[in-house]
């Protein structure tokens, strides 16, 4: 389905503007070589014909482990193309993890980096064929197949007829349990979520950094293919290098966290580069704080835009016309609040988000059996608040949601105060166990460089003048560095290890 979809607009490009895929470029990599659409589904036609001749077949789970670029978006092309199910892993795992995960999963074959697969190598010896243990590059760690050899197989004659509502990738994400839960979509679910997004994506040059492991990075390199959009490779562990490439690249979008939207701010002042060709700056994965959205307008001269997304639900809201942080449904997204009496929150009241849409996943996989959500709803776990103009503002998530003596409090509004200090530089608030109180309110705060820790009451009483007293942190800690995930998020678990 999606694989034919994209085959059938490779077909219209290739009409339009010749053979020649530098006339039409989809990919651009960070030495100049470029892949046009058309050259990926030729190279993912090759892969999927190698996969089907060694016993892959529609439903297969077929693990993913490698960093953005050509050979991941081809194979996952190849397995959209035979139906395979392509399981990405997550490349902040560590072996524990990672064993766990394909564990659950039980793969019949292994994509891989030739530099990532040493924490697997006792697993795929035992479960994973040799033939069917493929990486880029060579090891010496295991026996292997090579890439090489899909990628220069006899293509595949004839695509077969893929069923475009059966599960075609697994997406860990976190779970209550501790353990990752796999996010099933479907070809028919991805498409609809990336056709969403093609209004974000727009045929420009999208500065691209997302990691295609996760939902964000494949949506995104999904709709890009629909809405004509040049990717250009950047790495985005280096926040220079990612001005660089806008400046030289003449990007006009760049998607990501607010995290690393802040540190852009700061290199950006210290070294300006020309980023007048940017149309489209956006934030998402976590709340941005008002003071990084101040300092990014201040310094770039343009809006910061907000837009909300998960791992279910990619292309649910998109940002608001006004300029307040606030999220709107996009088209066909169906949206609900729900507040905790059960009962459906009215204009100016809090309640958890429910959205239900054809871009919404199938459910929650786990040995071959899905877990879908009641009626289609999916609940997001997010507090939010509709406001006058029917917008979503967000205020929590619910499973951080602080009660203290029976009062509800939002870490994110508490660590917005905190952060408007101006010697505080990031900050993380979490709930801890009180005998009494049930919980009580833990701060801890990354102070500026010159201050100590003798300032932390200077600061405690800067929140008390803005907050309710039930909502002030009974502790403030200082630390070197607040954690957080690879999204940005805080990383709340972290910290209540540290009380």
């Amino acid at each position: 389905m999606l694989f034919s979809k994209l085959s059938s607009i490779g077909a219209e490009r290739r009409n339009r503007v010749g053979n020649s895929g530098e006339n039409s470029p989809v990919m651009i990599l960070e030495d100049g070589e470029t892949w046009s659409l058309e050259s990926l589904l030729v190279h993912a036609r090759r892969v999927a014909a190698g996969l089907s001749a060694v016993g892959i077949e529609s439903g297969d789970r077929v693990v993913l482990h490698m960093g953005n670029g050509p050979a991941i978006a081809i194979a996952y092309l190849a397995c959209f193309c035979i139906g395979a199910v392509a399981a990405p892993l997550n490349l902040r795992f560590k072996q524990i993890e990672l064993e766990d995960v394909v564990l659950r999963l039980q793969p019949k074959a292994y994509i891989g980096d030739a530099h990532r697969i040493g924490p697997l190598v006792s697993y795929l010896k035992h479960n994973v064929a040799e033939t069917r243990r493929f990486v880029v590059g060579t090891t010496s760690l295991i026996a292997t197949a090579s890439w090489a050899s899909l990628v220069k197989h006899e293509s595949i004659t004839r695509i077969p007829r893929v069923d475009g509502l059966a599960p075609a990738v697994l997406l860990t994400t976190s779970g209550t349990t501790g353990k990752p839960k796999f996010v099933a979509h479907s070809q028919s679910t991805l498409l609809e979520g990336a056709s969403r997004m093609t209004t974000l994506t727009d045929g420009g040059r999208l500065a691209f950094f997302l990691p295609m492991v996760h939902s964000s990075g494949l949506t995104v390199f999904v709709s890009a293919f629909l809405s004509s959009t040049s990717l250009m490779m950047m790495d985005g562990t280096d926040v220079n290098k990612i001005l660089d490439g806008i400046e030289r690249y003449m990007c006009t979008t760049l998607l990501t966290f607010p995290l690393i939207m802040a540190q852009l701010v700061a290199c950006q002042r210290a070294n300006g580069r020309d980023l007048s060709s940017m149309r489209l700056f956006a934030t998402g994965g976590d709340a941005c704080h008002p003071r990084i959205r101040e300092a990014f307008e201040k310094t770039v001269g343009i809006p910061l835009r907000s837009i909300w997304a998960s791992t279910e639900g990619v292309g649910s809201l998109g940002f608001s016309s006004g300029s307040l942080p606030a999220y709107r449904p996009m088209p066909g997204v169906e949206t609900r609040l729900v507040g905790h009496d059960g009962n459906l929150a009215i204009c100016g009241e809090t309640g958890e988000l429910l959205i239900r849409g054809p871009h919404v996943a199938l459910g929650y996989w786990e040995a071959s059996d899905i877990t879908g959500f009641p009626d289609g709803w999916y609940p997001t776990g997010d507090v939010m608040r509709e406001n006058e103009s029917g917008d979503f503002e967000f205020v929590s998530r619910l499973k951080d949601l602080i009660v203290r003596a029976g009062s509800n409090i939002s870490p994110v509004e508490i660590e917005q105060v905190i952060l408007s200090h101006p010697n505080v530089v990031d900050a993380g608030v979490v709930g801890a166990p009180d005998i009494e109180l049930g919980q009580r309110v833990l701060g801890f705060v990354q102070l500026s460089a010159n201050i100590n820790a003798n300032g932390l009451d200077e600061i405690r009483g800067f929140i008390r003048n803005r907050l309710a007293e039930y909502k002030v942190p009974d502790q403030l800690i200082p630390l070197q560095q607040i954690p957080r995930n690879a999204l940005g998020k805080v990383d709340r678990t972290a910290l209540l290890k540290m009380m």
